[in-house]
């Protein structure tokens, strides 16, 4: 099938960030949806917000461990993160056809604290009982004045540490349909943040194609109505042939029988004249 997003491995460039973010490098083709200021209301049991640093990077050049890629054919992921509670979202516009299409969304959720070096704690159980809420992350198809979403997926979903492929089915109706995707945190960590890689856009009910006719195929149908005009032609002289003979056999049976009636008659006539 076909990946109908633009950019969706983040490998196709980027771009300057924009204020208030003051560092990062953005994916072309991707624009913010949504981001929490720190003005903004903080969740229950959250704290105040931050914004995050959202930069495309690459493998080996800006980290050397390959499992946080997910699409290994290009070395480029999107990360989002900071220190502090964050929440943000991406989104895609597309002129599409109608359909049923699936968005799907690998993330991989990075939060962490570090005791020691190289020694890092990740929530858990263990940590608090709601330490489910570090990490909530989410994917939506919407068009036509309704959408398909995941919903916040907390880390009991999409495990810490690890990808996930969030996924979306959507009934399309045609015309501009925009996909999203995003994250949030609301806790601060030493690195409160998630990986993005190799998502797609793929329309899961295309029509086989109907096959062009060949120029050959067009000959012999044309040729095979010329021979059916030929056909009627024939079948019409014959039909008409055959009530000619028609007609013409009923002439020679009624001259047979008026004829057979003229011989009974002189027959009866000499009868009589022998009689005399």
């Amino acid at each position: 099938m076909t990946n109908l997003l633009r950019n969706p491995s983040f490998a196709n460039g980027v771009r300057p960030v924009q204020p208030p973010f003051i560092s990062g490098a953005w994916p072309i083709d991707w624009e913010i949806d949504w981001y929490y200021k720190p003005e903004d209301p903080i969740l229950s049991t959250g704290s105040r917000w931050s914004l995050p640093e959202m930069i495309v990077i690459e493998f080996i050049k800006q980290f050397p461990e390959d499992e946080h890629r997910f699409d290994k054919s290009d070395p480029f992921i999107l990360k989002c993160f900071w220190n502090g509670a964050v929440g943000f979202g991406w989104k895609q516009t597309l002129d599409l056809p109608p359909g049923r299409y699936v968005f799907d969304v690998p993330v991989k959720p990075d939060q962490w604290h570090e005791i020691s070096e190289g020694n890092l704690v990740r929530p858990s159980p263990q940590t608090s009982d709601d330490w489910y809420l570090s990490s909530e992350v989410y994917a939506k198809i919407a068009s036509g004045g309704h959408f398909s979403e995941t919903g916040w997926m907390y880390a009991t979903a999409v495990p810490i540490g690890e990808y996930t492929v969030l996924t979306v089915e959507h009934d399309h109706p045609g015309g501009l349909m925009t996909v999203s995707f995003g994250a949030r945190g609301r806790w601060p960590f030493r690195n409160n943040g998630w990986f993005f890689d190799g998502l797609s856009l793929e329309r899961v009910d295309v029509p086989v194609p109907t096959p062009m006719p060949s120029p050959e195929l067009d000959e012999l149908k044309a040729e095979l109505a010329q021979l059916r005009l030929r056909i009627d032609a024939l079948t019409g002289a014959l039909n008409a042939r055959r009530e000619n003979a028609l007609a013409v056999l009923d002439v020679l049976r009624y001259s047979a029988r008026k004829m057979a009636d003229d011989l009974d008659a002189a027959h009866d006539e000499a009868q009589k004249l022998g009689g005399l």
